[in-house]
């Protein structure tokens, strides 16, 4: 527990209340026996909305796990968690539409494909992809750094395309 706490930051439901509550009381009663270096278990903490599956007629049902698992079975895991990552907004009530699920899997496919091109044939960076990677890493920091996942992978997404210029070469990328 003393490597682990606090935690940076820990995202719960509005129905998780109790349960966090437990957690910081359980803390502090550790803190209070001197078990604990951390008085708070969490440096931050951000409450989500709860996730809604928007079908193409326009209805809005509360997501159920069995949806989940078709959607992953459908398109694959990395390609929900990924939608859930650029759809999601932490102030109010995510709503997935599954017409979008197949543009992100087509996203995730295009990267994978890049990689392979790209694995073990760079030879040297040319200035113009080095400023590219440079501004990459840039949106991508402070993107996280305030919790907006959408740009950063939106930033993911540009670079990917800018790899998939016919300009670019797969020599011109180092691994």
């Amino acid at each position: 527990l003393r490597a682990w706490l606090p935690v940076d930051a820990t995202f719960g439901a509005n129905h998780q209340g109790e349960d966090l509550l437990a957690l910081r009381f359980l803390t502090k009663f550790l803190y209070d026996l001197g078990e604990l270096p951390v008085y708070e278990p969490f440096r931050g903490y951000r409450s989500v909305g709860t996730v809604r599956l928007r079908n193409d007629a326009g209805d809005a049902d509360i997501l159920e796990p069995r949806c989940v698992q078709e959607m992953i079975e459908t398109y694959g895991a990395d390609a929900v968690r990924l939608l859930l990552l650029t759809t999601s907004s932490l102030d109010r009530p995510l709503v997935l539409r599954s017409s979008t699920l197949l543009g992100i899997r087509r996203f995730l496919t295009r990267v994978w494909t890049q990689c392979e091109l790209r694995l073990e044939k760079g030879k040297f960076v040319s200035r113009r992809m080095l400023v590219r990677k440079h501004l990459l890493i840039h949106e991508v920091t402070q993107s996280l750094a305030a919790w907006n996942f959408a740009g950063a992978i939106a930033a993911l997404m540009k670079f990917s395309r800018f790899l998939g210029h016919p300009e670019t070469t797969p020599e011109e990328m180092d691994r």
